[in-house]
């Protein structure tokens, strides 16, 4: 069989990156990307032979318009050359586009419920849906003409599924276990995120007890993170094993604080809009908290348990389902 997946975001590698390997000694693949902070990197990383093609251009909605317009119309030759018969991605508005107008069947996988935009370019368009169980309903209810299949869990169980943590991390940043403290910033450039990050007051407060790595994303807040006095990591570092060293990760976006919650390292949330049911389904399990309050965020941390986190996602992980398996009956392989 031919297959084309479409990666455009980081995550979409970690969540796809097992299945390309189980489908490479037997199927034909075409790999497409764009060019999106650490897409790329991670890409090469995974050692996935993949077409660069096309950007993502931030915020602007005209912007963002043209540069779908032209991703599309690069992708399109493509693709026809290929001919394949599937198409596979987690929100390719333009992937979706093609597959739909050439009658590839296709099949989409969302988490995102808040993500309103995204999900009405997109899934109208796909043959089968797989989504957590926890808003199956609710794509149901807004697209009751497509194939929706829930499975139990979240996509971060893929991503994060046969880790093994490399303790060498620590070496390579000159960190001592025991201290260290890993923030992410909040998806700045995603149209559904209508925030500025407020990371900076977060770090004020707890960097006289922590050491402080921030992931920030972009070169704006890199400064900021580094005028406030953590250190700021650089492509290419271990991030599952950093966190899987750290006493506590805070997070103001989405995949990476529900990867870490699932890793078991003491999770606190400071996502500033309506969460998604995904991060409700992870506090609800005692996962994950969520505040943001400096001082409330300050005290989750400093009276957090590590081993009694870790206890809890090693039981989730058992409870949750692989959404791979989802993703390979969708496709019927």
């Amino acid at each position: 069989m031919k297959i084309w997946i479409d990666l455009s975001n980081s995550p979409h590698v970690l969540f796809f990156r097992r299945l390309i390997k189980q489908l490479e000694p037997d199927h034909e693949l075409l790999i497409t990307a764009r060019k999106y902070g650490y897409l790329e990197d991670i890409i090469k990383q995974e050692g996935i032979d993949a077409k660069i093609i096309g950007e993502h251009a931030g915020k602007d909605h005209s912007e963002k318009l043209q540069a779908s317009i032209n991703r599309t119309n690069e992708l399109l030759p493509i693709v026809k050359q290929f001919n394949p018969d599937k198409f596979l991605c987690k929100y390719s508005i333009e992937g979706m586009r093609i597959a739909y107008g050439l009658g590839i069947p296709s099949t989409l996988v969302i988490d995102n419920d808040q993500s309103t935009e995204q999900n009405n370019l997109t899934t109208p368009f796909s043959e089968k849906t797989v989504v957590p169980e926890c808003i199956e309903a609710k794509m149901k209810l807004a697209f009751g003409n497509v194939d929706i299949i829930g499975f139990n869990g979240t996509c971060e169980v893929a991503n994060i599924a046969g880790f093994t943590a490399k303790k060498d991390v620590l070496d390579q940043l000159g960190l001592e276990e025991g201290k260290i403290l890993t923030i992410r910033t909040g998806p700045l450039d995603a149209t559904y995120f209508n925030k500025d990050t407020s990371l900076e007051k977060h770090i004020s407060e707890l960097s006289k007890d922590y050491d402080i790595i921030a992931f920030p994303r972009n070169q704006h807040d890199k400064a900021v993170f580094e005028k406030c006095g953590a250190k700021v990591s650089e492509n290419g570092i271990d991030f599952h094993s950093l966190v899987y060293y750290s006493e506590a990760f805070l997070g103001e976006g989405g995949t990476m604080t529900r990867e870490s919650a699932l890793l078991g390292t003491p999770t606190v949330s400071c996502y500033p809009q309506q969460l998604l049911e995904v991060d409700n389904l992870l506090i609800g399990k005692n996962l994950m908290q969520h505040s943001l309050n400096p001082a409330e965020i300050a005290r989750m941390i400093s009276e957090s348990n590590k081993d009694h986190s870790r206890k809890i996602a090693e039981n989730a992980m058992g409870e949750f389902e692989d959404p791979l398996v989802k993703v390979r009956e969708a496709l019927e392989l």
